[in-house]
């Protein structure tokens, strides 16, 4: 849901973007984002059950910027 949520707002901020985009970064290593937006050049990874330590690790494997974005965070601003 959250995910969704948030694709909703890129869009109607107009924003292009493409959800579980994956980069091949090696010939066993394709990584999955959950949100790129293409005109910012920015990887949004929705957490809900991910620990710190594996989110740590995407920072390094992916090839763009990546922003956290906290599911009960961002589900929370919508029920207000």
């Amino acid at each position: 849901m959250a995910k969704a949520s948030f694709c909703f707002k890129l869009k109607q901020a107009g924003r292009e973007f493409i959800t579980e985009a994956e980069f091949d970064t090696g010939p066993a290593f394709k990584k999955r984002a959950d949100i790129v937006s293409l005109d910012e050049g920015i990887c949004y990874e929705i957490l809900h059950t991910e620990t710190e330590a594996k989110f740590s690790k995407k920072l390094l494997d992916y090839p763009l910027k990546v922003v956290p974005i906290k599911a009960e965070d961002f589900l929370g601003t919508l029920r207000r």
